[in-house]
This record gives C-alpha cells, sequence and structure tokens, in this order.
C-alpha cells in the first residue's frame, strides 16, 4: 500500500533526523526502499516517452537513500513528499538546438509539470534543463536534458564531489 504524504512526511523528518544512512533505522530504510520502488513503473513509463521523443536512451536513476538525507539536511524546510527528484532519468542530446526541440516536445507530452532552466540561472556551473513531470497523486518524475558539454560538467563535478567532499557539488567549497 503506497504511503500518505503524512506518512512520508514523517518518514524524512526521521531521515533529516538520522543525519546519514548509517544512522537510520532498518525499518526506515525498508520504507524508503519501498517508496522509491514505488515510483519505478511511472519512471518506466515516462522513459518510454522521453526515448521516443529524443531519439535515444535515458539513462534512468534513482535517488540513494543518502543522498535525499543530503538533501533533507540542506533543505530544512522541505518534506519528504515535495521532494521530486527521487526518481528520473536523463538524456543527452547534440546541442541547445536540439535540447530547446526535446524540452518543447516534453512539454507537450506532459501538460502538467515544472521546468527549472538552468541554463539561464546555472547552479555552480551546472547547466540542463530539468523537466518534472506531474503524474498525478503526488507522483513526480524529474526528466534532465544536457547537451555534450553540459553533461561532461555535470559528471565532472560529481566526481569531484565523491572523490573530495559532497558539498562541492551545490558550490559550499570555499565559500
Amino acid at each position: 500500500m503506497p504511503l500518505s504524504n503524512t506518512q512520508l512526511d514523517r518518514l524524512g523528518e526521521r531521515l533529516r533526523a538520522a543525519g546519514t544512512e548509517a544512522l537510520t533505522t532498518p525499518d526506515d530504510r525498508e520504507l524508503f526502499d519501498e517508496y522509491r520502488a514505488s515510483l519505478a513503473q511511472p519512471l518506466v513509463g515516462v522513459g518510454q516517452r522521453v526515448e521516443e521523443i529524443a531519439g535515444g536512451r535515458p539513462t534512468a536513476r534513482f535517488k540513494t537513500l543518502s543522498s535525499t538525507i543530503e538533501k533533507l539536511r540542506r533543505q530544512p524546510h522541505t518534506r519528504l513528499s515535495q521532494i521530486q527528484d527521487i526518481v528520473g532519468c536523463r538524456v543527452v542530446v547534440d546541442g541547445l538546438k536540439r535540447q530547446d526541440e526535446v524540452v518543447s516536445a516534453l512539454l507537450e507530452e506532459f501538460p502538467d509539470h515544472v521546468v527549472d532552466d538552468r541554463r539561464e540561472h546555472d547552479q555552480d556551473g551546472y547547466r540542463a534543463v530539468h523537466v518534472v513531470v506531474r503524474l498525478g497523486r503526488g507522483t513526480t518524475v524529474e526528466v534532465q536534458v544536457r547537451t555534450e558539454p553540459q553533461n561532461f560538467w555535470a559528471n565532472v563535478c560529481e566526481l569531484l564531489a565523491d572523490r573530495l567532499d559532497p558539498a562541492f557539488k551545490y558550490g559550499e567549497i570555499g565559500r
């Protein structure tokens, strides 16, 4: 049975309070895993449409428990039920023109959406277009549309964050 928003938000508060994945309870880890698993089918459906629209196979991803806890701690007023990128997919396209075409087609295909165009307001150099597809009953799937250079930069930042400090990814190093 799916978790209600109230149950999700209570889980989110416990995860935030635990502070790290290692300090979460087995029950809370299991609940989080069940929540992510409940989003797998919507992700597959959105991913199939993205593949048809973009002409390239998207890479699916599930936000890890650790990165979810980090996000909850970085954004203390955000509830778990509000996090829109628990599941998502990424597609890399050739050039800005093609990126605009794919984004436009996604907006037509998924009329209930939120767009975060990070090309205009980059986040510490990260550029891409994120389309958060709203599928109803609080279910969201984030679609990242990147060009090759945008993808390269994002991957370099991820690598540095993994090797040095997760704060690197969020521009928190040296501030």
